[in-house]
């Protein structure tokens, strides 16, 4: 089922961009080049204020050519703990601060597996407080909003949130917070915590 490799090589690299072309042989025999990007990893937080709102970004895509609803995320710099990546993009982004103590990680997902090799590193936060404005950045001109988990839930079933990957981290945030199922606590590295009631 697996292909075999036979070569690898850089095709394109740039300060932001880096494409491999991979050349695959398959179980019938045949030969094809693949290519991949390659992304060092993602950071992204869903975070809550103390008073239990969840700190969005609206901010302009080019890819999708429109301003997209997201959870705040970032590439995770050269040597850089994603943890640190996530906290870093949450006041950058919205100008509100989290105890590194007060973040947790959710989990690590695949990105794209088709056509790169990196992963979503999604954590959770709580009491986040507000320190200041969002970075200036021209590239990256946001809007911060404030929701509830009900709109939150709602923005991700109406299409507000239209990234997939921003869907899933939504849904798996508040299903930790027990949203779906106020009655069981938190799962975290696959065993059951304390009981905590959410915080709506």
């Amino acid at each position: 089922m697996r292909p075999k490799l036979l070569k690898s090589r850089s095709i394109f690299k740039n300060r932001w961009v880096r494409i491999r072309e991979d050349i695959l042989k398959f179980s019938d025999g045949s030969v094809a080049p693949w290519y991949i990007r390659e992304v060092g990893g993602v950071g992204r937080i869903f975070c809550l204020t103390p008073e239990g709102k969840v700190i969005l970004v609206r901010m302009y895509k080019p890819g999708a050519g429109k301003v997209v609803t997201e959870l705040p995320t970032g590439l995770v710099d050269k040597g850089e703990n994603p943890k640190a990546t996530a906290i870093r993009e949450l006041c950058e982004e919205t100008g509100y601060v989290v105890n590194r103590r007060a973040v947790q990680k959710l989990g690590v997902y695949e990105i794209s597996p088709t056509e790169t090799e990196g992963q979503v590193h999604l954590f959770i936060g709580k009491n986040a407080i507000r320190k200041g404005d969002p970075v200036k950045n021209p590239h990256e001109e946001g809007e911060v909003l404030l929701v509830s988990p009900e709109k939150l839930l709602h923005y991700a079933r109406n299409g507000t949130i239209e990234a997939m990957g921003q869907v899933a981290s939504v849904y798996i945030g508040l299903d930790y917070l027990g949203y779906f199922n106020p009655t069981q606590p938190p799962l975290e590295k696959g065993r059951r915590k304390d009981k905590v009631s959410p915080p709506f």
